[in-house]
């Protein structure tokens, strides 16, 4: 007996089947459209799939397995920040980066949804260094490659808001922060922005900054904000935003676990994450369009530690939107692992991205997502046992770790008829009055199995 497996007509894209990691089907010797009345013998079923490591980073670097992010995306595929937008504001995205959403223009359906440079009151802003970008890859990036080990953001199916603030020198950047903070307020239901990932440049100082009353308020609303501690090293005190009470703090480690020689320490640093020589997406915007390197290896400074958080952060407000930042943070710290300062003696945790997620459902008493299905409990069905059944399957099982997952960025890449206007990117081999054949797909949307 054989069973082939290929994507059915009759199925939808709702919210359920994403949650589902199994196979819903329709089973009869001659394959129709499953809403056809005519077809009596047809019968649904759900079929629980054993996991399979089928990974969207085929091979994870150093970073990653330190702080347990290969393994969230294994044991929880559907926590990856769906439904949720970040505001990064910083020195601009860059939305046509390929792996930021494979350069889609800004819009409601696309990675960056939205985007306004607040120094000059433009709707492009335009990422003029590749910090920005840098930042929204960490936390939101497509898998990446670099001498053969990969990474991916934190939390890939965020939303993001781009809000520049402008560039280094800027004499109005804290002012343009308020701005920038004033219209997360206004917009933050419309967006569902349940995080800030806030780098300021310039810096308030000793100081509470201009924009104190709107990192209150934002906290008030449950937004979570955190900033880089700075780079200036051990001795050097944490100014303002991270020395805000509303505004967490991220230092940096290297990838042997120890602290980043020039983190800030001291009051205001509330935890650690990567950022030192890490793998992420990158735009070199001193050479000609064509020629710029979109990957490096060398990522370093506490800003980049800053976005690892954000995008746990996402994870854990998506377990629960009701977590108060001081909650999501507390998280993070009673999940994650000490790490000393050898200068200071003074010893804070970092972060764990499997760990810090348990722990959320724990803390809300749901029961985990589960990787091993929901027992079927329909009525059987009786395969004969020679010749061929085909079974026709689709699996919208987002997740960052290969399982397949519906493509909700706009377009149809290759052009299929199959399910036009959904997004699904496949390519027809074939087509006949039973379905379609996937001729090729878009890496990790879809699978196709063949049991013998």
């Amino acid at each position: 007996m054989s069973l082939l497996f290929r994507g059915a007509p009759g199925l939808t894209t709702s919210a359920a089947h994403e949650q589902v990691p199994g196979l819903f089907a329709w089973v009869n010797q001659k394959m129709k459209n499953a809403n056809t009345k005519k077809n009596k013998a047809r019968r649904m079923f759900y079929e629980a799939l054993e996991t399979r490591s089928m990974l969207s980073v085929t091979g994870w670097s150093t970073f990653p397995i330190l702080i347990g992010q290969d393994k969230e995306t294994v044991n929880y595929p559907t926590i990856d920040g769906r439904g949720e937008s970040v505001a990064i504001i910083d020195h601009g995205v860059d939305n046509t980066h390929p792996f930021l959403g494979g350069g889609a223009p800004v819009g409601p359906n696309n990675r960056v949804i939205y985007s306004y440079d607040f120094s000059t009151n433009n709707t492009t802003a335009i990422d003029n260094d590749g910090h920005g970008t840098g930042v929204a890859g960490i936390i939101a990036g497509d898998p990446i490659y670099y001498g053969g080990l990969g990474n991916q953001g934190i939390a890939p199916g965020v939303k993001v808001i781009s809000l520049k603030t402008g560039n280094d020198g800027d004499p109005n950047a804290e002012q343009h922060i308020k701005d920038a903070l004033d219209w997360v307020i206004a917009n933050r239901s419309t967006y569902n922005i349940t995080a800030v990932n806030l780098t300021d440049f310039v810096g308030s100082g000793a100081n509470e900054g201009v924009y104190h009353s709107e990192l209150q308020t934002l906290d008030t609303l449950g937004v979570f904000i955190i900033s880089p501690v700075g780079n200036g090293g051990p001795g050097v005190t944490i100014d303002h935003p991270s020395a805000d009470p509303y505004d967490f703090g991220a230092g940096a480690i290297s990838d042997d676990n120890t602290f980043w020689q020039n983190t800030q320490t001291g009051p205001g640093l509330d935890i650690l994450a990567p950022g030192n020589s890490i793998l992420m997406i990158y735009d070199d915007y001193s050479k000609p369009a064509g020629q710029r390197q979109i990957v490096t290896p060398y990522g370093t400074g506490t800003s980049f530690a800053t976005a690892h958080v954000t995008g746990l952060a996402l994870l854990i407000k998506q377990v629960d939107p009701n977590f108060t930042p001081t909650q999501v943070m507390q998280i993070m710290q009673d999940s994650g692992v000490s790490v000393t300062d050898p200068v200071s003696h003074l010893t804070y945790k970092r972060i764990d991205v499997n760990a810090a997620v348990a722990l959320a459902f724990a803390r809300t008493g749901q029961a985990p997502v589960s990787n091993d299905g929901t027992p079927f409990t329909g009525t059987p069905i009786s395969i004969a046992a020679s010749g061929t059944t085909t079974i026709e399957v689709e699996n919208f099982n987002a997740g960052a770790s290969g399982v397949a997952y519906f493509d909700t960025d706009a377009g149809d890449v290759f052009g299929s008829s199959y399910r036009s206007g959904t997004n699904v990117d496949v390519g027809d081999s074939a087509s006949n009055s039973n379905g379609h054949v996937v001729g090729w797909t878009k890496g990790g949307e879809w699978l196709k199995y063949s049991v013998n």
